[in-house]
């Protein structure tokens, strides 16, 4: 009988301690480390616009986005994420497929900047790369700029635009990548 109850209280205080370490994802915690990184581009001249684009994936989990840009205009991409996340990367590529520039350093942050040498939209990719359990992310994007005499108006950072004769695009700008 004391060796079935020993074996009760042992079983309770190992599961207590696996809890402790397990890491749960923590969206406030996400967005409060993209808005941090966000602050020295602030104070480089980029207007930073909040996406509402926000979710939670574990590791080997995609997302694109469709940043529409403009020629000569810089742009930043920030992705802050939790402390269950360990390794997330960003790609960036150009509407012909041609890649523009990545993030994959290890660690739980990644940003890109770079100046656009076109008009059009880019397409920007979020891979997890490696999370313990369901990691959250939060995106944040920033323009720096103002377009040459000539040149269309920068259009309005805006996530929910549909990019036309796209079918890709029809049924959301923000989807999962992969089967």
């Amino acid at each position: 009988m004391k060796t079935s109850k020993l074996l009760r209280v042992a079983a309770v205080v190992a599961a207590c301690l696996v809890a402790h370490h397990t890491v749960f994802a923590d969206p406030a915690e996400a967005e409060d480390t993209a808005y941090r990184m966000a602050k020295k581009y602030v104070d480089k001249g980029f207007n930073m616009a909040p996406t509402d684009n926000q979710g939670v994936m574990g590791a080997g989990g995609s997302v694109r986005f469709l940043v529409p840009v403009n020629k000569g205009l810089d742009y930043v991409f920030l992705v802050g994420t939790d402390l269950a996340a360990k390794d997330v990367d960003i790609y960036v590529y150009d509407d012909v497929g041609g890649l523009i520039l990545d993030d994959r350093r290890p660690g739980r942050l990644a940003g890109v900047q770079f100046r656009s040498s076109y008009n059009g939209t880019a397409v920007v990719y979020l891979h997890m790369a490696n999370a313990s359990g369901l990691a959250s992310w939060y995106v944040l994007v920033g323009r720096r700029g103002v377009p040459k005499t000539g040149i269309q108006a920068p259009a309005p950072l805006d996530f929910n635009q549909q990019v036309p004769n796209d079918p890709a695009t029809q049924a959301s700008p923000v989807e999962p990548v992969g089967p």
